[in-house]
């Protein structure tokens, strides 16, 4: 078994062999003695890109001893590898064969250098019982790549270890090309175990890697050493008993675009740290084992077969869906979180609110228990493919659930709550409404609701169990600052009266379920309405926490003060009395001792009229005031500038109001509801919802002013006077703007990406000293430091700030007194993480940011524009100042780019803006080229060619002839007298390249109604009126366009015969509204034309008559102004020539006139037209049409009628199809 091999290359044949020296002959798979023999034939030719089979496949070599050459040959024991020097090109083949024993064979394989296939391999094997064959390696711990970009075929029977592809730890494979293996114990890619050293090891697939087989493996990578990594774009397929399309250990399994993985994905036992990660992938994971992360993003949408008892430690959802069953025979999901803007969509319930397991019971409830515990971040639960709104279990009597809802409103049949520490949890202002409550009691530890800055609404029955011998644990629904909203019977009850005392006033005593609830919060009781007073509230409040850390609100009630009862700062100390006015002390003093919510406080009662400010004297004790729409100061003395408080928060969730003070001055300020006040000056300031104000100052330099809602600054400030002083810090999505609509607009654009935002569209007059923060600091908590004292902006991680140019643009050198920047002259500008965008650009020039920029993140001021952009050398970080610069070469033609150039340097307007906005989409522009794609330049070609390509000139053009046509075939006519006519028609026109490789169709319908007088003499004189209506497409463009026009004429028109020679002319004026539905602009039109043709009867013979004609026709065509484009006007000349043939028959009193005409149409004079996305003149006119008219006429005694249908055509895919029926009476 140890015979010594000889490993010839023989160049005159092109082939590797392996021989047996001492037999001196090649080894047949007969051969006991043979360890393996591997046969490479090097074939030139083309490539083989198309997937083969193994009948393609020769199965015997014909080469004998006689085929090799001494020359070069080297010696290797049985053990056998085969280095190839030259990589493997298109059109050659390397074929591998292996037969019994412990053979190694390597096909491409090098020590030194990275190795690629761009031909086919085969590899085959039989009875290889151990180390097996690879098609293709590279390196032992050299970091070096295998790359497949051709084919690589395996088949293998009763072998292990037989792959396509083969690496050890430190390795990267690349396949972009297919991988495909039939058999048992088969690989794709396989890598080996630990080595000594720990490395990356890498697998990319962006091709195909196709597995059949027992056993058989898409890509095996077992380390539980080192940093490996699976990155997929491809397809992983396996298919057989037991196969795998992924067997991993201590792996991270990157699926991005494109991944397709069918088969199982196998995580070993002995893994610690296997992870996936989904980006923008939509596909059905079949998993096995522990995976330990999960984390979905950017649009994936995943789904987990059911069947496989696996268990997920972490999974984490960002922008994307997950398709999972909770069932344990299914899935166990230890941590869920669902961010805003993705969903968990559990497909089935798993549970029954009667407890009983029958399998074939249907399930009414879902169970969250088994340890799991799931986090709905601004994100709704789901179930079975809809927000679920069913029955909700958190845990059961011995197995811990944990649920927690941030943010949003979430609406449940019936909650209840388990033991072993479950856990419901609300927070970031959560509202929950379920339609019963129950929590259990534990055998050890039982379970809590947390209501934490949020509100839970029971409209149900509450249950708490009560602690036994054997359930010594009970539940708590703790508040967090929260609000628990209940029927007032929950927690009071009327007490049992005597029967002498029945007329009595009933007495209350509690229910006993006060004893469950803990914390600091709001208890809203519910009933019918009733009234009560400020006495009744405190007795409700005794029974229930007399410390008043939980405070009572009756939600139903109605206060109605009894006697000596009054609002005053002592007697809403320690209550919640929203809708009611508090009453300011004489002296204007509010001083409460406990925490009080009320709606407002009246200062009526204020002796001094002519003081000029006012304290409340609450200190510590925080004031709420709800506003309820309206004034917080009520009956404020007319001199009072300034009102002073202590801890203040303004309303809150769905609350607004007016501070109605010039100044309000508070110590710690909080803005919960949607207020507005003039000048805010506080210690420190939380606006979690909505302030305008003029000014904001505060004066604690560590804290000041955090934003997580909106700060509006409305600018109305005098002009020495700063809207910002001290520190603003905006961040979790907090929005820090100058104009309310536009900024949270703005921010709503960016409200998936968890960003904190500014906006500004004027200048931000800041204080000395001011700091603006937008965004999280750098995790050390050290900013870039400032270049200057005087003001600072900083611009942070997850923080973004949008520049409105409009109000900052400027052209040239401004004023050295002047000062256009954004944030203010000497100001320092820190860009720590996040993004500067500037926008609504229409013209280019320069915006000065207002001072030295300092880069340490080395972030791109980006725009919102395709179309002007900020250069690498745009930004001149001294001064700030930011140029604005076109983006050369967007449109592929040169001259329509320096037109669109030009216009950007004179400044683009509104209408304008708008159709190049539109064009800013995915289909149009490359992002990665910065230029538009090729339908991108044929949708600006016809989107800004005006009137041209909207359809409006040939519409006029095309109706304007309808017209003209109907009054000379009037004309043309028999008729005496004075008569009335009229003529009904319908074209159907249309020419689909004649705007270059788009065009137009166009239906027109009308009706011309006409009076004329006939003389002795022959001589005609009539007038006509014309009404119709034109709807034209857009045809062959890749925007889809129409156009639809009302049109109203008026004509004059004479005749007169002359011995055979009939001479006519006409005069017609046309005024066409026009509505425009696309991308693009239109504008009405009219039309004046006049006409002379004379008609010769050539010959007549009884009843048949030639008779030529020919004309001239001037049409003037003037349209108006639009975007791009000035007026698109036109003068067209025409001269008709034809000739008609016409029959004569008579039958019962009726003439009938059968015709076919025929006329040639050259059009002369103006058949272009200047349109700004075009680089030459766009076409209107083809230069002639060929007309086709077949027609009819029935004359008796003044009557006549006709009826004709015509075809034309004419360059540019011209084709006109018409009818029109005529009828004359004349007296």
């Amino acid at each position: 078994m140890n015979s010594t091999f000889k490993v010839v290359f023989n160049k005159a044949r092109g082939a590797l062999m392996v021989v047996n020296e001492v037999t001196s002959s090649v080894q047949g798979k007969g051969t006991k003695t043979v360890v393996a023999a591997a046969v490479a034939a090097l074939i030139s030719g083309s490539a083989m890109a198309a997937e083969l089979s193994w009948e393609d496949v020769a199965k015997k070599t014909d080469w004998t001893y006689d085929n090799i050459a001494a020359d070069g040959s080297v010696e290797k024991p049985s053990g056998l590898v085969i280095n190839t020097t030259d990589l493997l090109k298109e059109g050659e083949t390397l074929k591998l064969v292996g037969y019994e024993a412990d053979s190694t064979i390597n096909g491409l394989h090098n020590n030194d250098k990275n190795t690629t296939n761009k031909g086919v391999i085969y590899v085959e094997a039989t009875d290889i019982k151990e180390t097996g064959l690879v098609g293709m390696t590279s390196g032992y711990l050299n970091k070096l790549t295998s790359t497949n970009d051709g084919q690589i075929y395996v088949k293998a029977k009763n072998s292990v270890q037989v792959s396509g592809m083969g690496a050890v730890q430190g390795d990267t494979i690349v396949n972009n090309g297919l991988i495909k293996t039939e058999g048992e114990n088969t690989f794709g890619v396989i890598t080996w175990k630990d080595q000594d050293t720990e490395g990356t090891t890498t697998i990319n697939n962006a091709g195909t890697i196709d597995v059949t087989g027992k056993n058989a493996v898409g890509i095996r990578l077992g380390l539980t050493k080192g940093t490996n990594v699976i990155n997929n774009t491809g397809v992983i397929k396996a298919a057989g008993e037991g196969a795998t399309a992924l067997k991993i250990a201590n792996v991270t399994v990157n699926l991005k675009a494109g991944s397709d993985i069918d088969g199982l994905i196998h995580i070993d036992d002995d893994a610690t740290s296997a992870a996936i990660n989904a980006e923008g992938v939509t596909d059905t994971l079949k998993v096995k084992g522990k995976l330990h992360e999960l984390n979905l993003v950017k649009g994936s949408n995943i789904t987990l077969e059911d069947g496989q008892k696996s268990t997920y430690e972490t999974v984490t959802l960002d922008d994307s869906r997950l398709n999972a069953s909770i069932w344990s025979a299914d899935n166990t999901f230890k941590t869920v979180t669902v961010n805003e803007g993705s969903i968990f969509n559990i497909t089935k319930l798993n549970s029954r609110v009667d407890l009983k397991s029958d399998a074939d019971l249907p399930k009414d409830q879902l169970l969250i228990a088994r340890d799991q515990s799931f986090t709905y971040d601004h994100a709704q639960m789901h179930v079975a493919g809809k927000v679920f709104t069913g029955n909700l279990k958190v845990g059961t009597l011995d197995q811990k659930g944990t649920v927690t809802l941030k943010g949003g409103e979430h609406n449940f049949s019936k909650l209840t709550v388990g033991a072993k520490e479950s856990a419901f949890n609300l927070g970031e202002k959560a509202v929950v409404t379920v339609g019963g409550l129950h929590l259990y009691h534990g055998e050890g530890t039982a379970g809590k609701v947390v209501v934490s800055d949020s509100t839970l609404i029971n409209t149900g029955v509450l249950t708490f169990e009560k602690a036994d011998n054997t359930y010594k644990s009970e539940s708590k629904l703790e508040l967090a600052n929260g609000t628990f909203q209940t029927a007032a019977t929950d927690f009071i009850k009327e007490k049992a009266a005597a029967a002498a005392d029945a007329e009595a006033k009933p007495e209350y005593e509690a229910t006993g379920n006060a004893a469950f609830l803990s914390g600091n919060g709001t208890l809203n009781l519910t009933s019918t309405t009733f009234e009560y007073s400020l006495a009744d509230l405190e007795k409700a409040q005794n029974l229930i926490d007399s410390k008043n850390t939980i405070r009572i609100v009756f939600a139903n009630g109605t206060l109605k003060l009894g006697e000596g009862e009054k609002l005053d700062a002592t007697s809403v100390s320690g209550r919640i009395l929203a809708p009611y006015t508090g009453e300011a002390d004489t002296d204007g003093s509010f001083a409460i001792t406990d925490r009080a919510t009320v709606g407002a406080i009246d200062f009526s009662k204020m002796t001094d009229k002519t003081a000029k400010s006012v304290a409340l004297n609450n200190g510590d004790n925080t004031l709420t005031l709800a506003g309820n729409g309206g004034d917080v100061f009520k009956n404020l003395g007319a001199t009072v500038a300034t009102v002073e408080t202590g801890k203040l928060v303004l309303g809150a969730a769905g609350n607004s109001g007016n501070v109605n003070v010039d100044t309000l001055k508070a110590t710690e300020l909080t803005v919960a509801g949607d207020f507005t006040a003039r000048a805010v000056e506080a210690t420190t300031a939380k606006i979690d919802g909505i302030l305008t104000a003029n000014s904001v100052k505060t004066t604690d330099a560590t804290n000041g002013a955090k934003v997580t809602g909106a700060l509006v600054l409305t600018g109305n400030v005098k002009k020495d006077v700063s809207e910002l002083t001290g520190k603003v810090t905006v961040t979790d999505r907090g929005v820090l703007t100058t104009n309310r609509a536009a900024g949270l607009a703005y921010a709503a654009e960016y409200a998936d990406e968890d960003l904190s935002v500014a906006y500004v569209d004027r200048q931000l007059k800041l204080a000395e000293g001011a700091v603006i923060n937008i965004g999280e600091a750098p995790a050390t908590g050290a900013l870039a430091a400032a270049t200057t004292t005087d003001r600072t902006v900083n611009v942070n991680a997850n923080g973004i700030y949008g520049i409105d140019a409009a109000s900052f643009l400027y052209t040239g050198k401004p004023a050295a007194e002047a000062d256009l920047s954004v944030f203010g002259n000497s100001t320092a500008l820190n860009f720590n993480g996040g993004e500067v965008e500037i926008l609504n650009i229409t013209k280019l020039g320069q915006i000065d940011l207002g001072g030295a920029i300092k880069n340490t993140a080395n972030i791109d001021i980006d725009t919102d524009s395709i179309y002007v952009v900020v250069n690498d050398n745009g930004v001149d970080a001294t001064t700030g100042v930011v140029t604005l610069s076109y983006n050369d070469g967007l449109v592929a033609d040169k001259t329509v780019d320096a037109r669109l150039k030009d216009a950007f340097t004179k400044g683009v307007g509104a209408k304008e803006m708008a159709i190049l906005s539109a064009l800013d989409t995915p289909a149009f522009f490359n992002d990665e080229t910065g230029k538009f794609t090729a339908d991108g330049n044929k949708a600006f070609e016809q989107a800004t060619g005006g009137n041209a390509t909207a359809g409006v000139l040939n519409v006029a053009y095309d109706a304007n002839a309808q017209v003209t046509d109907a009054i000379v075939r009037h004309q043309l006519s028999e008729h005496a007298g004075m008569g009335v006519w009229a003529d009904v028609f319908y074209a159907k026109n249309e020419a689909k390249e004649i705007y270059g490789d788009f065009g137009y169709s166009a239906d027109i319908y009308g009706g011309v109604l006409g009076f004329d007088y006939t003389a002795a003499c022959g001589g005609t004189l009539g007038a006509a009126l014309t009404v119709g209506t034109a709807d034209a497409d857009s045809e062959g463009g890749v925007l889809s366009t129409l156009l639809s026009s009302d049109f109203v004429g008026l004509s004059v028109y004479a005749s007169k015969d002359f011995s055979g020679l009939n001479v006519k002319a006409d005069l017609g004026y046309i005024d066409f509204s026009n509505d425009f539905t696309g991308l693009g602009d239109a504008s009405d039109a009219t039309t004046i034309t006049f006409g002379v043709r004379g008609d010769f009867t050539a010959y007549q013979n009884g009843a048949f008559s030639v008779v030529p004609h020919m004309g001239l026709r001037y049409t003037r065509i003037d349209t108006d102004a639009v975007a791009f484009n000035d007026e698109q006007n036109m003068n067209v000349l025409e001269a008709p020539i034809g000739v008609k043939f016409a029959g004569t028959f008579e039958a019962t009193g009726w003439k009938l006139v059968p015709s076919y005409d025929f006329t040639i149409v050259p059009q002369l004079g103006d058949k272009e037209v200047e349109a700004f996305g075009t680089a030459g003149d766009i076409t209107i006119l083809s230069g002639g049409l060929f007309n086709n008219v077949l027609g009819v006429e029935a004359v008796k005694d003044n009557m006549s009628f006709g009826l004709n249908a015509s075809y034309g055509f004419g360059p540019d895919d011209r084709a006109n199809t018409q009818v029109n029926a005529n009828f004359r009476y004349h007296f």
